[in-house]
This record gives C-alpha cells, structure tokens and sequence, in this order.
C-alpha cells in the first residue's frame, strides 16, 4: 500500500503524431503545468513540514523519523553513536536584549558552525553485509535547542574529542 508521499504525478510526452488536435494539445499542455505545479508545491510543503524556518536544519518532526530506524537498528547490532542535547545559555538575554532578528541571526551561526563540526567526522564503518551507517544529524528542536545524532561514534576517545571541537 502506497502513501500520499509516495505517489506521484507524470507529465504526458509531447509526441506530435499522438495529439492530432489543437484542444487536446492545450489539455495536455494545462495537465503538464499542473503537473509541474503540485509537485513543486509538495515538495515546499514538505520542506516546511520537516525543517526550521530559521536555521533550515530538520526539525522534531524530521528527527524522529530519522531517529527511528537508527534507534531500532541499535537493538539488532547495529553500532551505536551517540545523540548530544545542545542548549544555548543565556540566549533569552540575547533576544531581549538585541531583539529576535539577533536572535534569530545567532541560531543561525550556531547551526552554521555544528554543521560544520559534524560535516568533519570521521565514523567506524559498518561491518560486512550490514546496513550503512546513517549520516549525522543535526536537528533544531526548538527555541535554543539543537540535537546531534552519530551512528557509529563509540569510541570514548573520539566521542571526547568531537564534544571538545563542539564547545
């Protein structure tokens, strides 16, 4: 059983010989723009649904449906990783102070900069035959929070070091 998601609409081909009249030209012509229209549409609905308006990083919706089947695969030896919980001191201070448009700039560097630090990671590689490992996730939850989600960062060294580059 398919899904709303997973349906799509296709534009009809454009061969001369198969329309013979004009009107069914225009219909076609009219269904391939509506066609190009709702996916388009979907695609921006989508966008909004699963990510922050501010920082463009998945948000809570995103995240769970990320999260999910990394979590699941933990229990079927799978490696582990590690998720990070970041919450901004004092960043009400910063909105109060300067305003949400500071704010708002604020949440964005700080997005800018964990994607950065995660962009760089190096992670065990999963064993022969089983599944990849997902890419790190980096997700804003809400307000000052943010979650990073490692699958196959166990090692504590490595895990210590990614902690000491993120603060």
């Amino acid at each position: 059983k398919t899904n709303a998601r997973e349906r799509q609409l296709h534009a009809v081909e454009s061969k001369s010989d198969l329309f013979p009249f004009e009107e069914i030209k225009d219909f076609r012509d009219s269904y391939n723009t509506m066609v190009h229209r709702v996916t388009e549409s979907g695609r921006k609905i989508e966008a909004l649904a699963f990510s922050d308006t501010i920082t463009g990083l998945p948000n809570r919706a995103h995240l769970q449906s990320v999260a999910a089947p990394i979590l699941a695969g933990s229990k079927h030896g799978t490696p582990g990783g590690i998720m990070v919980l970041i919450d901004l001191d004092n960043f009400k201070e910063v909105n109060d102070l300067h305003g949400h448009d500071a704010g708002d700039q604020l949440l964005r560097v700080c997005a800018s900069q964990i994607l950065k630090v995660t962009g760089g990671l190096q992670v065990c590689e999963s064993k022969a035959g089983s599944e990849p490992l997902a890419s790190p996730v980096v997700s804003r939850i809400g307000g000052d929070e943010f979650i990073i989600m490692v699958q196959g960062l166990v090692d504590e060294g490595e895990i210590q070091a990614f902690l000491d580059v993120l603060r």
